[in-house]
């Protein structure tokens, strides 16, 4: 076989295995708890059974040596010769783990790792579990998608359409057609190029699933170490997502439900992870029915801290470090690492909510953008540049008479909105480039890290929705850029990534 097709089936069984990895993971959670299930027996041998005989086919002997020992116990407890106990789960769960680092290792053109597998196929032979430590969840990373066929043949439809109708448009330029005419093809044209759109963001959508069904595991290790009961119930598993969302999400998730475990529940009870679409928006929830955070014992920490108290009293588990438990454990702390959460969630473009009841429990809501490949921006002009601000950080628009409105507060420009000062940074000269400001400016209010900010600009222009390209090197190095798109006449306009210029202003 020529190297391509051996790449290409390698790339196949890559896919395939992670995927039946995962499942078998879900599958050997659920039989810890409900071990009479046969059915779930069976599925997991069939997940090892076919990754064993696929090891064989592509020569990948350490791999089939090891799915062929799992194989073979999980045969053992079908027949009923083994018991399905705790530690055989710890032992079968373990085995996912090593077969997964095998993969990526794989995955990453280096053959299999070097290492001997003697200890951990002896302990499945014997059906006794080997001594390691549990793993948190890897991320959900995969550079394919699949595709219905049903889409993709729409897909093809739309753009033979669309290579028709630009025919169209082009002949009613050249031959001079009447303006109703051309109208009328140019709203074809649109129409067609929103399908378009519209089916190829639908092909990169993922559902949620794929990242929930990582998360039994990691709530089974958790409570085993903890001492602790939890069940986990999920919902909306079949709602979808764009695939790098997904991917982004895996720690920020890993980390509510840590939260959730280590410090919402004392000794028994729930967490239900949920997903759901509102509106353009999915939302993912993290619920859990314990102790609840306590809002005066909060008010305290962070007076403490010399942080001053707003409205929203919760708002204070973002603050970096702050936390209401008495003892921070290696696993989490309520409050410790919240900020990184909350940072990661508005980067995609989304927000974090937390309600809490003492003594009840907390939900921790996260709304996210269905899609980062086309979002709606504003565009500004500055220097005789132009740039865009993703819509997401928009609170409001000021149209301000120049500089002259601009106070100094410690050396640092300060603008003074409805009797408060919010802290400002002027694009030009952050980006050291000329100012064309001739009198009057504009002042776009924007907030990013849950921070209100006012960026000066010369002029604001429109609104338009942006298809977001990233930077080559060295741009991409730049804190303050998050991506580059072309404007409908064809100029290339550079994304202004909001957090990263304001922390470049040290504002």
């Amino acid at each position: 076989m020529g190297g391509n097709v051996i790449d290409a089936l390698l790339r196949e069984f890559l896919e395939e295995s992670f995927e039946h990895l995962a499942r078998l993971e879900v599958d050997l959670v659920s039989l810890e708890k409900e071990p009479e299930q046969s059915e779930l027996i069976d599925s997991a041998y069939r997940a090892l059974h076919t990754i064993k005989g696929n090891c064989g086919f592509l020569a990948l002997p350490r791999l089939e040596k090891i799915a062929h020992a799992a194989e073979s116990l999980l045969a053992r407890l079908r027949d009923g010769d083994v018991a399905f106990r705790g530690p055989v789960a710890t032992l079968l769960l373990r085995t996912v783990d090593v077969l997964r680092v095998q993969l990526e290792w794989i995955g990453r053109g280096e053959g299999e790792a070097p290492g001997e597998d003697g200890e951990l196929i002896a302990a499945l032979e014997a059906g006794e579990p080997v001594e390691a430590a549990a793993p948190a969840p890897a991320r959900v990373e995969s550079h394919t998608v699949r595709v219905d066929t049903e889409l993709l043949d729409t897909m093809m439809n739309l753009v033979g359409e669309l290579v028709l109708m630009r025919n169209r448009v082009v002949r009613t330029q050249i031959e001079g057609h009447q303006e109703s005419e051309r109208r009328a093809a140019r709203r074809e044209l649109d129409r067609l190029t929103t399908r378009l759109q519209e089916a190829v963001m639908h092909a990169r959508m993922d559902p949620v699933g794929r990242l929930f069904e990582r998360m039994p595991r990691l709530v089974r290790d958790l409570a085993s170490e903890l001492g602790k009961e939890i069940d986990l119930v999920t919902s909306g598993d079949e709602t979808e997502l764009d695939r790098s969302i997904l991917e982004t999400m895996t720690d920020p998730l890993t980390h509510l439900l840590r939260n959730a475990i280590d410090h919402g529940i004392e000794r028994r009870g729930t967490v239900t992870l949920a997903a759901f679409q509102s509106g353009s928006q999915v939302v993912l929830e993290v619920r859990d029915d314990g102790r609840g955070i306590d809002r005066r014992k909060l008010a305290e920490r962070g007076r403490d801290a010399g942080l001053p108290v707003p409205e929203r009293v919760l708002d204070l588990v973002f603050e970096p470090g702050l936390t209401t438990a008495d003892e921070v454990s290696r696993i989490s702390g309520r409050g410790v690492g919240m900020d990184v959460v909350r940072d990661n969630v508005e980067r995609l473009g989304g927000r974090v909510e937390i309600e809490s009841v003492h003594g009840e429990g907390t939900t921790v809501r996260v709304r996210l953008p269905l899609t980062l490949a086309i979002v709606p921006g504003i565009v500004v002009a500055c220097g005789g540049q132009r740039f865009v601000i993703p819509q997401r950080h928009l609170r409001e628009m000021l149209r301000v008479r120049g500089r002259r409105e601009l106070e100094r507060l410690h050396d640092a420009p300060v603008y003074r909105l409805r009797g408060r000062l919010l802290p400002v940074f002027v694009l030009d000269e952050e980006l050291g480039i000329p100012s064309t400001e001739t009198g009057g400016a504009a002042l776009a209010v924007l907030e990013a890290d849950g921070r209100r900010y006012g960026l000066f600009v010369d002029r604001i222009l429109d609104t338009q929705e942006i298809v977001v390209k990233p930077l080559g090197s060295p741009l991409d190095r730049l804190p303050y850029y998050g991506g580059a798109t072309t404007l409908g006449e064809g100029e290339v306009a550079l994304i202004l990534e909001v957090g990263g210029l304001a922390a470049h202003a040290g504002v």
